[in-house]
């Protein structure tokens, strides 16, 4: 597989999990239902943890709401985003994703 495959699939995961963060932050300033702390973790297995983990410093709210949870969301988040450099790191080492080299 070549890496700029794989790389725009790294991006469309980050972006569709920024864009259910929105939602979950809507949810938290009530301005719609509010999603459960749950699914934004399930979803952000999709190579969403670093979007995840950036808006976890930007918005107090979030982080107000993790701690209600014993910082749920930031400790999976964490550990799924070890996962994920793990499993890159793999790919990339066991040569199933290649950076085309010009010469």
């Amino acid at each position: 597989m070549d890496f700029a495959i794989f790389g725009v699939l790294i991006v469309l995961g980050m972006l569709t999990n920024y864009v259910y963060f929105v939602q979950y932050l809507k949810g938290l300033r009530g301005e719609k239902p509010l999603i459960k702390d749950v699914s934004l973790i399930l979803m952000s297995i999709i190579w969403g943890s670093p979007i995840i983990l950036l808006m976890y410093c930007i918005f107090p709210e979030f982080r107000d709401e993790d701690f209600v949870h014993r910082r749920r969301v930031l400790w999976c988040e964490i550990a799924i985003l070890v996962l994920e450099s793990t499993i890159l790191g793999l790919l990339i080492g066991l040569g199933i994703i290649k950076f085309k080299v010009s010469a």
